[in-house]
């Protein structure tokens, strides 16, 4: 379908939606919004929920809240660089966006991530064990030494993508009190292991030189 044949479509179903609403529905989502991979089918029927939602719930909604109720607007380490959104808000409102519905302040949004850690190498500022150290290599840029970015814990986004080690593999030599808590108490092993996707350590066999799970 052409994109002009199916902005005729889209006018022909938005002039009636009371009969076509589930055609228009389907659409939408195909076109409009994208559609679902074939691959990924077979999670429609997976024995667990899945959602996108959790950063709504866990982080945004509790702040925004507390701000509604203590009247109190937020100061972050947003970047520019982050995301092209975050592009876009920097060069509306600038580092003080006071004029926005969410008033909020983000004095770091010119920095760049060499910035960052330029200042962290400068300063010896102290930061989490596992980033590693900032070092600089031949060119003078620089960089860490362990993972470069970290997130939520629990959150398993992007895992398939990674290689060995993994986030849990990793977690489960540096956190492992709260890898266990992970893989079993909150189940997420068993969403793992229905994706495929290999969270157990492994460890070097001395005498043949092969991997095998823990």
């Amino acid at each position: 379908m052409t994109p002009i044949e199916l902005m005729d479509r889209l006018e022909r179903l938005l002039a009636d939606l009371s009969s076509a609403n589930e055609e228009y529905k389907a659409l939408y989502l195909e076109y409009i919004m994208g559609k679902l991979s074939n691959k990924w089918h077979y999670l429609l029927n997976a024995p667990f929920k899945i959602s996108e939602q959790c950063c709504d719930i866990m982080k945004k909604q509790p702040a925004i809240e507390l701000e509604e109720r203590e009247n109190i607007a937020p100061v972050t380490a947003e970047m520019a660089i982050e995301s092209k959104n975050r592009e876009i808000d920097y060069i509306n409102h600038g580092c003080n966006a006071f004029d926005k519905k969410r008033p909020k302040s983000t004095p770091m949004a010119f920095w760049t991530e060499q910035d960052v850690l330029e200042y962290i190498h400068k300063y010896k500022v102290e930061i989490a064990s596992v980033y590693g150290e900032v070092k600089q290599d031949n060119e003078g840029k620089y960089y860490l030494t362990g993972v470069q970015r970290t997130g939520c814990m629990f959150c398993m986004f992007g895992v398939h993508l990674e290689e060995y080690p993994n986030r849990f593999q990793r977690m489960a030599v540096t956190h492992p009190q709260l890898y266990k808590y992970c893989i079993e108490k909150l189940k997420i092993g068993e969403v793992l292991d229905y994706l495929g996707v290999e969270y157990r350590p492994y460890v070097m066999r001395e005498k043949t030189g092969q991997l095998k799970i823990v």
